[in-house]
């Protein structure tokens, strides 16, 4: 109660003991009933004041809460796994027993796996563990009290997100309790070793090592690839706590028939106690065989004798420029058919190729005639316009049945094709889009590739494609770039023709190529 309530108080009193006494004691008889009447008129007065006063009487309570204590234990198998059972129970009974605790905090128990539940019993009988969970369900449930977390664990969790992260969330501290051995050891290992299993003699295949280091300080090791008892790769590698992995891509050559055996080592630290990882053997089998391409064509253009350079810069390649008529007299002798620009004259080598489920590259361009394809196919047609438009070619990043790597497409010069839409009735995968004065058509596929009846084939929609293959050489001063791009496709174009799996031609190229 503040002091001015305590003065009107006062004044109260002295105004209602004034006005009693004038009314019943000044200049009257003092009985005894006039002091009673002055009595209950000082007492009536002065409440009423009171009541205008409406004094307040404040009063402050002491008292300690106990904060909460969260103990959460881990209740997966790995805990049995690790023989800590014994631990775990050894170390809740000397929790429920101390004195000390108990008088201090409020305690709850709770255990986890896959779940996070109150704790009735323990058996070690949960098939995953989410650590993750423990933050994030208790954050909601004492949101707004004080309740570390005793955390019993022995780290391992096989479900959820990241718990370590999850845990920066939790605004309250936390103090784990691990169990099992927490000893880190330095360790060197191969994580993952990717390798065609096919080559062709007289090429180079890719391999792709991924090497990963866990330790903290900063340690050199060797990356060697040995044959029998040569050493046909080296490579000095450094790792650190930052820095604890390298992806190391290679090429090897494929210079003997037959199945070729590798083993790939990383050079173990003088400390490191697992070594088995180290060391990951791995075979490719070197074929020798050529694939025969039939380049059919019913007019002389500048693009045959680029492709077929192209084609043949690798040596396990031949290719055939022939006539409609001359294809059909060989066509058990070729894997794969390069359509250039179709005409009624190919209605037998269309006939032919679809009934031998044969693969095919068709070429479109100013020649074409948009009738004929047309009708002869039902996969995709052309708006036929009469008009001819050029298109310049720009990457699908996302094209991903094999892997394309960007030649500067956008400084090749354009191609020439018809204009007009082109519709397609089957799914495609497009590796190049059109694109006319820097603006790229996005649904106007400029090369695609696309699977229909257990056959694999690929369009261009325009001619020129020798100007490409000039323009490669002008930006790298090689044509290899170009013919790695065109002999890709030729091998996915060409990989199931023969009785071998159809992944085993992807070897040639130099990277990975995953075939659906």
């Amino acid at each position: 109660m503040s002091s001015i309530t305590l003065i009107y108080i006062i004044l109260a009193v002295i105004t209602a003991l004034l006005l009693a006494l004038f009314q019943y004691l000044y200049k009257s008889k003092k009985s005894n009933l006039n002091i009673l009447f002055a009595l209950l008129r000082f007492i009536t007065i002065f409440s009423v004041l009171l009541l205008l006063i409406n004094p307040k009487f404040e009063q402050t309570k002491v008292y300690n809460e106990k904060p909460n204590l969260i103990v959460v234990i881990d209740n997966s198998e790995s805990i049995k796994h690790l023989k800590q059972t014994e631990n775990i129970e050894q170390l809740l009974d000397n929790l429920k027993r101390d004195k000390s605790l108990n008088e201090n905090f409020n305690i709850e128990y709770y255990k986890f796996g896959n779940d996070l539940n109150p704790l009735d019993s323990l058996n070690f009988d949960e098939t995953q563990s989410n650590i993750a969970i423990v933050f994030g369900n208790l954050s909601q449930i004492y949101k707004n009290t004080i309740a570390p977390i005793v955390l019993i664990t022995d780290g391992n969790q096989t479900y959820g997100k990241d718990y370590e992260f999850e845990s920066l969330h939790y605004k309250q501290p936390i103090f784990p309790i691990i169990l099992g051995d927490t000893i880190t050891h330095s360790d060197l290992k191969i994580q993952q070793l990717n390798v065609n299993k096919y080559a062709y003699l007289k090429n180079k295949f890719p391999v792709e090592i991924i090497t990963v280091y866990s330790g903290l300080e900063t340690v050199n090791s060797q990356l060697i690839i040995t044959s029998g008892n040569s050493i046909i790769f080296r490579k000095n590698l450094s790792f650190s706590k930052t820095e604890n992995s390298h992806v190391v891509n290679l090429t090897l050559p494929a210079n003997r028939v037959g199945v070729n055996v590798y083993n790939a080592v990383i050079v173990p630290l003088e400390t490191e106690q697992n070594k088995v990882n180290n060391t990951k053997p791995f075979a490719v089998e070197i074929i020798d065989e050529k694939t025969n391409v039939a380049i059919v064509s019913d007019i002389i253009h500048p693009d045959l004798g680029a492709l077929k350079k192209t084609i043949e810069s690798n040596e396990q390649r031949s290719v055939s420029i022939l006539k409609p008529k001359e294809y059909l007299e060989r066509q058990d002798d070729f894997q794969l058919a390069i359509l250039y620009q179709p005409n009624s004259k190919f209605k037998a080598v269309f006939e032919a190729i679809k009934k031998a489920g044969g693969n095919t590259f068709v070429i479109t361009g100013t020649q074409t005639q948009w009738s004929f394809l047309n009708g002869i196919q039902t996969n995709y047609s052309q708006e036929i316009t009469l008009q001819t438009e050029d298109f310049q070619p720009t990457l699908n990043t996302n094209y991903n049945t094999f892997i394309i790597d960007d030649l500067d497409f956008n400084s090749f010069p354009p191609l020439q094709s018809e204009f007009g839409s082109v519709t397609f009735n089957i799914p495609v995968e497009t590796i190049l889009y059109k694109r006319v004065f820097n603006d790229t058509i996005e649904q106007q596929p400029l090369l695609v590739t696309f699977e229909n009846n257990n056959r694999r084939e690929a369009v261009l929609f325009g001619e020129h494609i020798w100007k490409w293959r000039a323009q490669s050489y002008l930006n790298n001063k090689s044509f290899q770039q170009f013919d790695n791009f065109i002999g890709k496709l030729v091998q996915y174009l060409s990989s199931n023709k023969r009785n071998e799996p159809s992944w085993k031609e992807i070897a040639n190229s130099h990277t990975f190529i995953r075939v659906v």
